[in-house]
């Protein structure tokens, strides 16, 4: 299994080197992934049954799904016909590639934060107009924040899914007419 090599997973899928019994690994460690992190205090609902959660909502789910949906298209047309194989290389690409994403994601957003907070700590303002200006912005900044950073990780994950999907399709296509061992090659490059 490969945990952060989504390149050599996809390598793997294309050569049929991935075992049922990882790839029952990849959705059950997926799955796994998305409880903690969506019941954690990592990520969190920003605006919860108001008219922004309502907007937050369609946002995010947009997004997720018009990267499955993308890269379903991108699939079908580097030659993928089967959706098994869609399925199945969708579900053990989700797990690496959502660590990724995730992991870099959300690094920037929490050091972005820390140093918002340092500089706000330091700052002073000339007249208490700009101070209330400032405190407005800084108390909605959260929620702006965390949304980029929730689209953003979906975005990454997606375009680098919707990628690797049209790969794998491709090299099996090119497999499928006879020139498979230097076509496997490229995925990794």
């Amino acid at each position: 299994m490969y945990i952060l090599n989504s390149r050599k997973l996809a390598e793997d899928l294309v050569a049929s080197r991935v075992s049922a019994h990882d790839k029952f690994l990849y959705l059950i460690y997926g799955w796994i992934f998305y409880v903690v992190v969506s019941y954690s205090t990592l990520i969190f609902s920003n605006a919860g049954r108001t008219f922004l959660g309502v907007l937050e909502f369609t946002i995010v789910s947009s997004v997720a799904f018009g990267g499955c949906f993308i890269s379903y298209r991108r699939a079908i047309k580097f030659g993928g016909s089967d959706i098994d194989s869609f399925i199945v290389d969708f579900t053990c690409l989700l797990f690496p590639l959502s660590i990724q994403a995730y992991s870099l994601v959300w690094f920037v957003n929490y050091a972005t934060a820390w140093f918002i907070t340092f500089i706000w700590s330091r700052l002073t303002f000339d007249s208490e107009i700009a101070a209330n200006a400032a405190a407005v912005f800084i108390s909605n900044a959260d929620w702006i924040t965390t949304l980029l950073a929730v689209l953003s990780t979906q975005l990454l994950l997606f375009a680098r899914m919707a990628m690797l999907i049209g790969l794998i399709s491709e090299r099996r296509a090119t497999i499928g007419s006879g020139s498979g061992s230097a076509v496997v090659k490229r995925v990794v490059a």
